[in-house]
């Protein structure tokens, strides 16, 4: 698997402190029996405060790790179409349609995180919990 995209410009661009503060009250009052999140920091640093809120540890599982977008890792949507010829909105069929180079495909991303998501439902059938 390709390197996962960790940058912490675009999660400072986009995890404005205020939003992530209500949306753990919001998760909070769900009463969340389990929070989970991908070992990157940026998910781990939004499921602090849902943690903190509930009194549960963040349980960190790579089966979780979002899409790795390969060589499209750190441009913007506009350098992508630009120096690749996809359209922000056709990625997903990229995806389908033999992947991202040298980052995920469709079914890799669904063999990572389907395992994951069926053991997270396993261990916590009918009960409410947070994932990041």
């Amino acid at each position: 698997m390709a390197k996962q995209n960790d940058n912490p410009r675009r999660y400072r661009e986009t995890n404005d402190p205020d939003r992530v503060a209500a949306l753990a009250e919001r998760v909070a009052a769900l009463k969340p029996v389990a929070i989970y999140a991908s070992p990157l920091e940026r998910t781990r640093e939004t499921a602090a405060p849902i943690a903190s809120a509930t009194k549960k540890k963040v349980v960190a599982h790579k089966g979780l790790l979002e899409c790795d977008f390969g060589d499209w890792t750190g441009f913007r949507w506009d350098q992508i179409q630009e120096k690749f010829g996809i359209a922000a909105y056709d990625w997903l069929d990229v995806l389908e349609n033999g992947g991202i180079p040298n980052g995920d495909t469709a079914d890799a991303l669904r063999q990572r995180v389907r395992p994951c998501v069926q053991a997270i439902l396993d261990d916590n059938a009918h009960r409410t919990v947070a994932v990041v």
